[in-house]
């Protein structure tokens, strides 16, 4: 929809959809991860990841979100992680979408914002 030159809401089309999103992740963690151990070269990796999801997510092609991607990795040693996070949106336009990664020297928890921006 479109009033006096600004967007109130993004069509079907243009909105995030999350299964997208979730594939995007897992193609990306599934194709850097595989084989990885974990080394002191993790915090480089991460950054990487980020990059690679975040140019990812901008090829699809919605101008009006905008992106936030949080990875981390850690060392697999059986322990539970706890991850967590919050913001105020708005429940129609904006979504997320994570997804955990293991093997058996590490694990990636990845968390995608997408954020309409009016």
């Amino acid at each position: 929809m479109e009033q006096s030159g600004f967007f109130l809401r993004p069509t079907k089309q243009e909105r995030f959809r999350t299964a997208v999103g979730k594939r995007i992740l897992e193609e990306t963690l599934s194709e850097n991860l595989a084989a990885k151990k974990f080394d002191n070269e993790v915090s480089t990796l991460s950054n990487k990841l980020g990059a690679i999801i975040s140019d990812k997510l901008k090829g699809l092609d919605l101008p009006h979100y905008k992106y936030i991607v949080h990875i981390v990795i850690g060392e697999q040693r059986g322990q539970g992680v706890r991850i967590g996070g919050g913001c105020v949106w708005d429940g129609d336009t904006d979504f997320s979408v994570n997804l955990t990664y293991t093997n058996n020297w590490l694990f990636c928890e990845a968390i995608v914002y997408a954020v309409y921006r009016y």
